[in-house]
């Protein structure tokens, strides 16, 4: 997706319509992995990350370019590294939210589980319990653990739906700048073309008046010379 969108932008020189459709894309994306369970047929969730995938594809990369795009060849280097470091400072604090959030679902899932059969989670260790001891688990509790996993991944995804709306808002309201055709030192070169252009003329323009002025004067000279010798 990354690969194709980024072609036809090169082609086109329009990208904020790719950036649109990935952050749709990816909205659905997220809540269509947001109606999963410990049940669904792997193929439907391979669907539902592919259509995920297209939309982070269209969307990652080509908000660099954006960015890149709309600033002079000067800031194009701060540009590029405060971008960067926001996406990691975002990645880190998204891995981190989600991550707790499910912690917290999963441990509720699995004590409503463990309550349902009668077993007390303190009692039994299952507020512990996780997938790196599952097959050390009681089979009935580990199947507690795995539906409780497979259902709390689903709250994940929905907080990620919501966050991922908000940056379809944002990103419906960049103004699209056409994409540039030269690189900065094109660019650059391009500019210093345009004011020696300019710089010309002004230059030149004495030069050409001197000796019209002069010429003037040696004619008047001359009349007067010819006037006096009658």
């Amino acid at each position: 997706s990354a690969t194709v969108s980024g072609n036809l932008i090169t082609r086109y020189g329009r990208w904020k319509r790719f950036l649109v459709a990935g952050a749709a894309m990816m909205t659905i994306g997220f809540g269509l992995l947001a109606t999963i369970d410990a049940h669904t047929d792997m193929v439907v969730v391979g669907v539902f990350l592919f259509v995920l995938g297209c939309g982070m594809g269209m969307t990652m990369q080509n908000l660099v370019l954006a960015v890149q795009n709309n600033v002079s060849p000067d800031n194009l280097g701060a540009a590029t590294s405060t971008v960067t470091f926001f996406r990691s400072l975002g990645g880190a604090a998204g891995v981190s939210v989600l991550g707790a959030v499910l912690s917290n679902h999963v441990t509720d899932l699995i004590a409503k589980g463990l309550g349902a059969l009668g077993i007390g989670a303190g009692a039994s260790g299952g507020g512990s319990a996780g997938l790196a001891n599952l097959n050390e688990l009681p089979a009935p509790i580990a199947a507690i653990v795995r539906g409780a996993y497979g259902d709390g991944t689903a709250r994940v995804f929905l907080v990620a739906a919501v966050m991922a709306a908000l940056s379809f808002i944002a990103i419906a309201f960049i103004k699209e700048v056409a994409l540039k055709t030269m690189s900065s030192d094109e660019e650059r070169r391009a500019q210093e073309a345009a004011v020696a252009d300019v710089a010309v003329p002004a230059a030149v323009a004495p030069s050409t008046v001197g000796p019209v002025a002069d010429d003037a004067i040696a004619g008047e000279t001359r009349t007067g010379d010819a006037t006096r010798a009658r």
